[in-house]
């Protein structure tokens, strides 16, 4: 059986990217807190143990704002497709609308 067609609820889908955004503010702030906190150690801290933490340290603060840049994409397309599905409603309802019978 092949699907015919999709609903989709635009409030949901506002939601959805009201928590993304959240999301990412969140991990947006975590980070600035990591950092400051590592940048806070690294005074008080010397040696290669110290070299290989903050190397693994930035290799992952690299993917954790790779993560984020994604999230934006997804952020994005979201809004974006709440938009357009808002407007093909406003449309859809105008033609009804303008149907004389």
């Amino acid at each position: 059986m092949a699907v015919e067609h999709i609903k989709i609820n635009t409030n949901r889908l506002h939601q959805d990217t009201q928590k993304v955004e959240g999301y990412i503010q969140k991990m947006k702030k975590e980070l600035t807190n990591m950092q400051n906190s590592v940048n806070a150690m690294n005074s008080m801290w010397e040696g290669s143990s110290k070299k290989a933490f903050v190397k693994a340290f930035e290799n992952d603060m690299q993917i954790a704002q790779e993560i984020i840049a994604t999230l934006q994409v997804i952020q994005k397309y979201e809004a974006n497709a709440k938009k357009e599905y808002e407007a093909c409603e406003r449309k859809v309802a105008d033609l009804v609308a303008s149907i004389r019978v």
